[in-house]
């Protein structure tokens, strides 16, 4: 159980880390990468364990990892590539807190994040238009990216019924992201 303890606080102490790094005024680009990357060799060690704090620790790296793709995408001038993947982590983040929740009746704040995000990167505005070489949405895809967000922040109201007294930032985020749906 030690092994499982020291890798659990490894994790953090390299999601608090490329936190930071991705952060900082001069985006320390390469330092936030690494601690990522350290954090998902000491994660796939705990990957094979299925109890509650490694579970939990899991969902906070794939949240992370999307912030930092969502920072600094791959290919920054295809919108749908540089989007993908911070979409699949939001997801998985998504998907690990549901588990903890149904099974462990543990609610995390993270899956209301990471809700809102995924709506974010849904809405047509995240594409980035005002690159040279970007062609515009047509208002048929527009509309496709409107729906996916709205269908993300339905599902972050459900889930926000159940959750009392979330957190502010949440709450702003979501309606943030309501107001950009409205225009």
């Amino acid at each position: 159980m030690d092994g499982v303890l020291w890798n659990v606080l490894r994790v953090l102490a390299n999601i608090s880390l490329a936190s930071i790094y991705r952060r900082l005024p001069k985006q320390k680009r390469t330092k936030a990468f690494q601690c990522l990357q350290n954090a998902m060799e000491s994660g796939e060690q705990l990957k094979r364990i299925n109890i509650t704090i490694p579970n939990n620790v899991l969902a906070l790296l794939d949240y992370e990892h999307a912030r930092f793709h969502t920072e600094f995408p791959a290919v920054p001038s295809h919108t749908k590539c540089c989007n993908r993947e911070p979409s699949k982590c939001l997801k998985l983040c998504i998907d690990r807190c549901r588990a903890l929740s149904a099974k462990d009746q543990l609610y995390t704040t993270k899956q209301l994040f990471a809700m809102i995000s995924l709506a974010r990167l849904s809405l047509p505005s995240a594409t980035r238009q005002s690159q040279p070489g970007q062609c515009h949405m047509i208002n048929a895809e527009k509309q496709c990216c409107t729906r996916q967000a709205e269908k993300h922040l339905e599902e972050y109201e459900r889930s926000h019924n159940c959750a009392k007294g979330s957190p502010v930032a949440a709450r702003v985020n979501y309606l943030m992201t309501r107001s950009e749906i409205c225009f």
